[in-house]
């Protein structure tokens, strides 16, 4: 079987903002009011804007969009936080803004900018958290490690339901492990897959190991891993092409289209790839293969035991607004 499949765009994901209030309800409650499908938010834009974002400490929402914000959030565009950034963060959380108070928080933990303070790190994530669920994560992650204070699993559980789906991977792996609680392995699973919404985001990754221990999906979350995953392969593709420094050589007066065929094999390793379109340019056509053969998609297509994924036909459209010319 063959599928024709084009360039889809990736959903970019750090968390949904949404209160939930659930601190009393356990897990299987969370579950039933939670396992949902959820609308694209407004992080999922603001993310593909962004260059050279660092990964935050913790779960940062980033779907606000008033100025204080947006200015607030430049503090995680370098790896080392600026002093200009730190004071604007600052400014903002004093004068109670939640998410600047969550982002300074993770400032204060690590020592990013600002001297290492713990319990100052705590108190910014408390002040936050009633107007920002998500800095529920953080305290549930200090709770969980002993992070300044006394490991506390069935506190760290408690705060990661308060968090909403920021919370979901952190309470999923206590659920995973039997802490703070009873051990739920399937219900971790399906949190995990509830939450993820691109391949390889934190809660792909979390269920990786489930997966592979032979827990299984339902026939329609296997129809959303297997969307998630197709999504995946067709951002790989177009990754390794845009890092073919050879592409960069070539005057292109227009658009060059050619289409590619990758088979798996029967046990699930990386596809070989043949041309089935040329873009009439042979050289090209060589490069392209060379690049994409074997292309390192690790992670299993799911199909019934004994069979391979399906065929993939995937056009490639080259030229130079492909290599930002």
């Amino acid at each position: 079987m063959i599928r024709y499949l084009t360039f889809i765009a990736l959903m970019a994901t750090a968390g949904v903002c949404q209160s939930l209030e659930m601190l009393g309800q356990g897990d299987d409650e969370y579950l039933r009011a939670y396992l949902k499908p959820q609308p694209r938010t407004s992080i999922e834009t603001y993310l593909d804007g962004i260059s050279n974002l660092y990964g935050a400490l913790g779960t940062i929402d980033f779907s606000h969009r008033d100025d204080q914000s947006k200015a607030c959030y430049r503090v995680l565009n370098h790896r080392t936080a600026r002093p200009d950034d730190v004071r604007q963060v600052t400014m903002a959380s004093e004068q109670g803004h939640a998410l600047c108070q969550h982002l300074l928080g993770t400032l204060y933990e690590v020592g990013n900018g600002v001297p290492q303070d713990l319990y100052r790190a705590r108190m910014l994530y408390l002040q936050a958290a009633p107007n920002d669920p998500t800095a529920y994560a953080e305290l549930g992650r200090m709770a969980r490690d002993g992070i300044g204070e006394p490991v506390d699993f069935v506190r760290a559980r408690a705060l990661y339901r308060q968090a909403g789906p920021g919370g979901v991977v952190g309470l999923g792996g206590l659920m995973e492990q039997g802490k703070g609680g009873s051990q739920d392995v399937q219900g971790a699973l399906n949190l995990y897959m509830w939450m993820t919404r691109k391949f390889r985001d934190p809660a792909w990754v979390a269920m990786r190991t489930l997966l592979a221990n032979g827990m299984s999906l339902d026939a329609a979350q296997v129809e959303k891993y297997n969307q998630l995953w197709i999504s995946g392969f067709m951002s790989l593709q177009s990754l390794q092409v845009r890092r073919g420094a050879s592409f960069k050589n070539f005057n292109y007066t227009e658009a060059m289209r050619l289409t590619v065929l990758y088979r798996f094999p029967a046990e699930q390793g990386r596809p070989t790839v043949a041309l089935l379109e040329s873009s009439g340019d042979s050289q090209i056509d060589e490069i392209v293969l060379r690049i994409l053969d074997k292309l390192p998609m690790d992670d299993p297509y799911m199909v019934p035991a004994g069979t391979r994924p399906p065929d993939i036909v995937a056009p490639i459209i080259l030229g130079p607004r492909l290599f930002g010319g």
